[in-house]
């Protein structure tokens, strides 16, 4: 039995009964792509779960909205779940399903010339109900408010300096307890992590971020879980554990922290943090008895860089104005604060400096990536009047994997090293198997040795993915990977990209020296021997 070359590759993968992903691959669906219909014909005969989708911007969120409208024209269910779910957003996706983008309000003449004015807004737009079920019955939009069971609980709030950081944790895991320090960027996790093993013996310090290659990943997150997870029956907590780490922290894991220090963020994000906090019900060390959040760079004289460059001045404006100063309820306080900060039409009071300039460069923004992310979208199927120039402006294989992101993500690539011997394998530490011997560059390597290759996947971060520097990464690594063109024969390892170390972990791109350790990750240091 053989399995014929038409069913080989990833453009297949949807074409499963069960399909578990991220979201990029339901995101594909939007994009003028070649064989874009077999993700179609892969998603025409499911149920989609869309988990977390507060947390897409508006370019991804742009893909989205036309993805849903081809599943609403083939009455595929769509179910998207989310805490923290603004009722702006909720709003448009539901159109979007619908078929029924709202048209803007008239302006000019035309508003001056209406006989009445525009109808109040439908009662599920505006709902601020928690929790909330929203959902559609042919054309008919129904909503519900769903008792709480869960427990309420109080979350004390305390801003904190960064270099106060180590002092105040000390302080107060006396007692010991279990701490999270969650950041916006891997670089700034790695140097609080550096810290924090400065000030604390290494083994009660743990980093973690998405920049690991999935086997040291999978083993971190198993750590963690085992530590930090829902606790089990008999099993107790003792001691101190500081875990610092980036927005996989906030969304990935069933992490249950007795303190929680977080870097300012959007409030959706920052209550998403929250909710790691005494997550589960269990002993907690004096002290600690009340969950307690400390916010970093939260004063309002400026926000910290890779804050503002990865969310923008002005939603973090008007986090920080809405926040309350001492403490909040959760889950009771998560839909007034949430539909505050994303409702325009309420106005701070005072507003911040800069707040006008910062306001009109978020609306810029948005209007840029939603152009941008117009290059490749599909065309909706309701103005949709025949197929042809579908395959006009194709991305390439790679790059079209990151076109549905505005580079906020990166492109995946397989990590092997160099041997001395010529021959090319996995990093050491990983898995035993086959390929761990070394496979010749001019060997298609056997199933068994592709299947343990295809495990080292690491995604590039966003210095190296960003709109101006993407083409540039794609391309060295396709030149650099003709060296190892007899492994694309492989279906495991076809299409996909390699980044390949030399013995000391290290290589070279675009210009960056790159620096991979079991402990630390990817790491980026400038030539000068500093980390960028």
């Amino acid at each position: 039995a053989v399995v014929h070359q038409w069913f080989e590759g990833n453009k297949k993968s949807l074409l499963a009964d069960f399909v578990v992903g991220t979201i990029d691959q339901f995101l594909l669906a939007a994009l003028r792509q070649k064989h874009v219909m077999l993700r179609h014909l892969g998603l025409a005969g499911k149920v989609v779960i869309l988990d977390e989708c507060h947390a897409f911007d508006a370019y991804m969120n742009y893909y989205l909205d036309r993805a849903l409208e081809w599943m609403g024209a083939y009455r595929v269910p769509v179910i998207i779940l989310s805490a923290t779910l603004p009722a702006q957003r909720r709003t448009q996706l539901i159109h979007a399903y619908l078929g029924k983008t709202p048209k803007p309000a008239a302006v000019g003449w035309r508003q001056r010339k209406q006989a009445s004015p525009p109808p109040p807004p439908a009662p599920w737009t505006v709902s601020r109900g928690y929790p909330l079920l929203t959902w559609t019955e042919g054309e008919t939009v129904r909503q519900r408010e769903l008792p709480n069971t869960g427990a309420s609980h109080q979350v004390l709030l305390e801003r904190v300096a960064r270099g106060d950081l180590s002092v105040r944790l000390k302080a107060l895991l006396i007692n010991g307890g279990y701490a999270g320090v969650m950041v916006n960027t891997v670089d700034r996790a790695q140097q609080i992590a550096a810290e924090m093993k400065a000030a604390f013996p290494d083994d009660e310090v743990t980093l973690v971020h998405a920049q690991f290659i999935t086997p040291d990943r999978a083993e971190l997150e198993k750590k963690l879980l085992s530590k930090l997870g829902k606790p089990r029956d008999g099993q107790a907590r003792s001691g101190r554990y500081i875990v610092v780490g980036t927005q996989v922290i906030e969304q990935s894991l069933d992490l249950d922290f007795d303190v929680l220090v977080t870097d300012l963020c959007p409030m959706d994000l920052l209550l998403q943090r929250m909710g790691r906090l005494h997550r589960h019900d269990r002993a907690r060390p004096e002290g600690l008895k009340a969950a307690r959040c400390l916010i970093m760079e939260a004063t309002g004289e400026g926000f910290e860089p890779g804050a503002e460059a990865i969310y923008k001045a002005y939603p973090l404006m008007r986090t920080l104005a809405f926040l309350p100063e001492d403490a909040l309820n959760l889950p009771d306080d998560i839909p007034r604060l949430v539909q505050d900060v994303y409702d325009d039409q309420l106005p701070l009071d005072p507003p911040p400096a800069g707040y006008e300039t910062a306001k009109k460069e978020w609306q810029d923004l948005i209007a840029k990536q939603e152009g941008r992310a117009g290059t490749y979208r599909m065309r909706g199927p309701y103005a949709l009047d025949s197929m042809a120039g579908w395959l006009e402006m194709v991305p390439s294989e790679a790059a079209g994997e990151a076109s549905v992101r505005d580079g906020g993500d990166s492109v995946e690539v397989l990590v092997v090293y160099h041997q001395a011997d010529g021959q090319y394998a996995p990093l050491p530490w990983t898995e035993e198997g086959p390929a761990s011997q070394g496979v010749f560059a001019h060997e298609t390597p056997s199933p068994e040795a592709a299947r343990q290759l295809a495990k080292q996947s690491l995604r590039l971060p966003r210095r190296l993915c960003h709109e101006g520097m993407i083409d540039k990464t794609i391309a060295e690594l396709e030149a650099a990977n003709k060296v190892l063109s007899a492994w694309q024969q492989s279906p495991w390892l076809k299409g996909q990209l390699f980044l390949v170390f030399d013995a000391a972990y290290e290589a070279m791109l675009c210009g960056y020296r790159l620096n991979y350790q079991k402990e630390l990750g990817l790491q980026i240091i400038n030539e000068g021997g500093a980390h960028d």
